[in-house]
């Protein structure tokens, strides 16, 4: 790692200063958003799926999960998540054993969504700059031709 001492956890809190206004600072909370924030604290957190929706629907594996009588809903922002509104033993389900649903809370989810935009737009940038290179070379490589052919070396 070429990054002096400090540096590079400076760079990460750069990278993820808008994050902080995600979490607020209980100083600066109202005495009523304590006290819901508190309250809230003193329940388990929903269990919560995540469906490859590579190989099935996120309303496949609602319909399937409500066969099952099992109650849940969409999650408000993951594209892939269900939440189920009880906690609910799910690796005797074939979709669980198929490996079409698994446990991951929404939280994580949007994360490697997030992620996964980043990559892609790191991959996006490394292809047009191979595509630069490639047409470089190939350039060089005409030039190259042409003056063999000029010189009847070629």
């Amino acid at each position: 790692n070429t990054e002096g001492k400090g540096h590079g956890e400076q760079r990460l809190r750069t990278e993820n200063a808008n994050t902080q206004s995600l979490i607020p600072s209980p100083r600066k909370m109202s005495i009523d958003d304590v006290c819901n924030l508190s309250e809230s604290l003193l329940y388990p957190a929903p269990l919560t799926i995540r469906v490859n929706l590579s190989y099935i629907t996120r309303e496949e594996v609602i319909v399937t999960l409500k066969k099952n009588e099992i109650e849940c809903e969409s999650c408000k922002l993951s594209p892939s998540g269900i939440m189920l509104t009880k906690r609910t033993q799910l690796n005797t389900l074939d979709i669980f054993k198929q490996g079409l649903i698994e446990v991951q809370d929404e939280g994580s989810q949007l994360i490697s969504y997030a992620l996964f935009k980043r990559f892609l737009s790191k991959v996006q940038a490394a292809k047009h700059f191979t595509l630069r290179i490639f047409r470089i070379i190939q350039e060089k490589l005409q030039q190259a031709m042409l003056t063999s052919e000029n010189s009847g070396n070629f």
